[in-house]
């Protein structure tokens, strides 16, 4: 029989393996992802030379922020 923290890390497996939402707008590859302590909004910064700011509740871009010239 497993452990109770056995099922717990299952539990916790089989939630981080789950895609909870997809967040679409960028054109290149995305190289960095920060949430805020809230869990309300994302930052994420690309290859296509944007940052984008995200809604994670509707998965909607909220800005982008455009000319950065390195990762």
């Amino acid at each position: 029989m497993a452990s109770r923290r056995d099922q717990e890390n299952w539990q916790e497996d089989r939630l981080m393996s789950q895609t909870l939402r997809t967040l679409k707008g960028h054109t290149n590859s995305v190289n960095a992802v920060a949430v805020t302590a809230d869990g309300r909004r994302a930052v994420s910064a690309s290859a296509d030379q944007t940052l984008r700011l995200w809604d994670l509740a509707n998965g909607q871009t909220i800005r982008t922020f455009e000319g950065h010239t390195d990762w």
